[in-house]
């Protein structure tokens, strides 16, 4: 899959796992953009990885584009809050639809919109950008041992124990996961939350690809070698679907019992140099809107 602007790989592994329960969603243009925003200017990708089933993460890759295009501040090109209401409201719809589902997933969406890219993060899968051969970290994962969800876990009413919320859930934010949910409450006050994080980043004629993934890569590969990897297959092989493919392989264990057993998903957005070539003139709109990018 590609147009003018980026080649994408995509590819998804059941590894050791009995189920399948990861989703993702690629689309290579956004409808009905603001001002004069063409609507192929745009993209946006995404990795749902599924806990206790796959409905979550199924509905959120069918639904994300039009969450976040529906939204208000979509309209009003403040996309970062674009990325935030959709996250949000959508759990709100998914709540509405399955009141008792048991199960929830994480959420990893970069959004493009001319020289500027954005990512959104709810729980532990991530997103990688290779700007000159440099692993940049454009999310950060949400787990209940890090010290800030640890506090936020504890002020809306819950604990953490052995690394998990209320002793159960393994990570600290995601979509569904209602018996952790009073959705009375405003999303940033819930034990478990859907709020995701937003980074920001204006484009560079440096930046290579992304990879966005689920944590069944991350567990397995850092940041940086994963980079490497990635670009030493796309400079062999000139085919980010195949480096999709293998880097999962790589991280694949050998046997259902070892550590490497879990559902992998990998896209790879790699930027074409005639879009960096727009990149480095900026386009032809007024800047938007920026935020500091993620430290890696």
């Amino acid at each position: 899959m590609e147009d003018d602007k980026i080649r994408v790989g995509a590819s998804s592994m059941q590894g050791w796992r009995s189920t399948m329960e990861d989703a993702h969603a690629i689309y290579l243009s956004m409808p009905n953009m603001p001002g004069n925003i063409r609507d192929e200017d745009a993209a946006i990708a995404a990795v749902f990885d599924g806990h206790c089933g796959s409905k979550f993460a199924q509905s959120c890759a069918a639904k994300i584009r039009d969450w976040v295009t529906g939204s208000v501040a979509f309209k009003q090109r403040n996309f970062e809050k674009a990325l935030k209401d959709a996250f949000c409201s959508g759990d709100v719809a998914l709540h509405k639809a399955m009141p008792s589902e048991l199960s929830g997933c994480t959420g990893n969406c970069i959004l493009i919109v001319q020289n500027h890219l954005y990512c959104a993060n709810t729980g532990d899968s991530r997103a990688v950008l290779c700007r000159n051969g440099e692993a940049i970290a454009l999310s950060e994962d949400h787990k209940p041992s890090d010290p800030a969800e640890r506090e936020r876990i504890m002020k809306a009413g819950g604990f953490v124990q052995a690394g998990r919320v209320n002793g159960v859930l393994s990570l600290s934010r995601a979509f569904g996961d209602y018996a952790f949910k009073d959705m009375s409450l405003k999303p940033e006050d819930m034990v478990i939350t859907v709020m995701p994080d937003v980074y920001h980043t204006e484009l560079t004629p440096q930046d290579e690809f992304v990879i966005i993934a689920c944590d069944g890569v991350w567990d397995m590969m850092t940041n940086d070698k994963a980079v490497e990897f990635v670009r030493n297959e796309v400079a062999d092989h000139g085919d980010v679907s195949l480096a999709c493919e293998r880097l999962m392989n790589a991280c694949l264990a050998s046997t259902p019992s070892a550590y490497g057993a879990d559902n992998m998903t990998v896209i790879i957005l790699q930027f074409k140099s005639s879009f960096l070539k727009k990149v480095e003139s900026k386009f032809t709109t007024e800047q938007l809107p920026s935020e500091k990018l993620a430290s890696q």
